[in-house]
């Protein structure tokens, strides 16, 4: 697992990020820096509560040109292959494909109180799944099989080819109403 924290701005290039193993972030953690990561494959992660493959927190982070698949989250978990918290990052021309999560399979966004949200340009999210739950015999439904946005700001989702993603509530995309 890569961690990085901090006021820096590194750019983390041509690296296989797998088999991790963490709380959040399980092949990538991120918080409060201006990371730019390219052309890496992150791939085999888990993590147990959010971002199976990358967890982004209070960060501007550049995540361009990544190849973002076969994560996971545990059976509450929110981003299969990704998950950022109150972060204005910008996903530039991923794949994003074969994650799984409670909700966001694929991507989960949960922006909240920044005028300034996530940007997604260009990227390919295919195949997640967001998994349902089942607790004491209840059936809780896995919601946002592409992306889950959980959030208040105002994300951009441009260009985007969300297809074959599976959730009983939202198999392309949910959102949270206020």
């Amino acid at each position: 697992m890569l961690f990085i924290t901090g006021a820096i701005s590194p750019v983390i290039e041509y690296l296989q990020l797998t088999n991790g193993l963490a709380d959040v972030g399980g092949g990538v953690y991120i918080d409060t820096a201006a990371v730019t990561l390219r052309y890496n494959r992150i791939y085999n992660n888990r993590a147990e509560n959010w971002g199976g493959g990358i967890g982004v927190l209070n960060s501007s982070a550049n995540i361009l040109s990544n190849r973002i698949y076969a994560n996971t989250t545990g059976e509450n978990g929110f981003g299969g292959g990704m998950r950022l918290i109150n972060s204005p990052a910008r996903l530039q021309s991923n794949v994003i494909a074969n994650n799984r999560a409670f909700q966001g399979g694929g991507v989960a966004l949960g922006n909240a109180g920044h005028d300034v949200g996530a940007q997604l340009i260009d990227n390919d999210i295919e195949d997640n799944t967001a998994f349902d739950r089942y607790v004491n015999g209840l059936t809780y439904d896995g919601s946002g099989g592409g992306i889950h946005i959980g959030g208040w700001s105002a994300d951009v989702l441009q260009d985007n080819r969300i297809r074959r993603n599976t959730a009983r509530r939202g198999g392309r995309a949910s959102q949270k109403s206020r």
